[in-house]
């Protein structure tokens, strides 16, 4: 099974934190871990079903 994904590198993702308040290191390392994880299922999935 040979699977293909091209990357387009001309584009990028940009996560912005917009708020007020101070965010606590330890949560804001724990989003990162859970987008780190759900961006890795999509592309799993991608390369799956593409």
């Amino acid at each position: 099974m040979n699977h293909i994904m091209e990357i387009d590198l001309s584009k990028r993702l940009e996560i912005k934190i917009n708020n007020k308040d101070p965010v606590g290191l330890e949560d804001l390392f724990l989003s990162s871990l859970a987008f780190n994880h759900q961006f890795q299922k999509f592309v799993e999935s991608e390369l799956l079903y593409g």
